[in-house]
Order: C-alpha cells, then structure tokens, then sequence
C-alpha cells in the first residue's frame, strides 16, 4: 500500500519536472536554501545507494521514508513555490494532501512495528 502510494506521488512529481521542462517559470525556488537542498539531495542518495547495494531494514526504510515526507511537509514546499502553469496549483494540492495521508500511515506503521523513531525523527507536524 505505502509502495503504490510512493509511485503514485512520483508520477505527480514527473508531471511537475515535465512543467519546468515545457520551459513553464516557478517562483519561490530561492526561498529554500541551495544548503538545505544540497543536504536533503544528499540524503536521499545515500539511502537509494543503501537500497540498491542491499537490502534495508523495515527500521531504516520507515525511518528514510518518515524524514522525507516531514521535510516536504515542513518545508512547505507546495504552498510556497509558485508556477505559470496552470496544472501547477492543482498538482501541488493533490501532492500536499497526499503527503500528509501517507505521513499519517507511515506514522501509523512506525507505531505498528513498535520501534521508537523519536531519536532520528521528530513527529511535530
């Protein structure tokens, strides 16, 4: 269910990347730092490195995913940024709700698994 869910929201990401490529403009980019970009790029990389040189824990897959989808949430990524297209608004409405649903489930999960993620994720919303 959490894997059709991910598929999902990568589908409505590539219509957003196919947006920028149709050479449609996006404002509010700068209001991220290159910095905090960087960091969550770098993140991201390491544990898709970790998925494919092995394979991950139900631990470090629900701690990976549950840091991703709060720095979408916290960073306020969808309401922030800005686009000409008209799809734009109404893709990063789905993909904000979304996101919030699935963070809920994986918190859910988490708690299922009754393993504590307090110590490398905070669960303030």
């Amino acid at each position: 269910m959490l894997a059709k869910e991910e598929r999902s929201h990568a589908a409505l990401l590539a219509t957003l990347n196919r947006q920028l490529d149709a050479g449609h403009m996006f404002w509010n980019i700068g209001h991220f730092s290159e910095e905090a970009i960087a960091e969550e790029y770098a993140f991201i990389r390491i544990a898709v490195n970790l998925a494919r040189s092995s394979t991950p824990s139900e631990e470090q897959c629900l701690t990976t995913a549950l840091h991703i989808e709060k720095s979408i949430i916290d960073s306020k990524f969808y309401a922030t940024v800005k686009s000409d297209s008209n799809d734009f608004d109404h893709v990063c409405q789905a993909l904000s709700r979304a996101t919030k649903i699935h963070l809920q489930k994986l918190w859910d999960k988490a708690a299922e698994v009754g393993t504590d993620y307090s110590q490398s994720v905070s669960r303030s919303k």
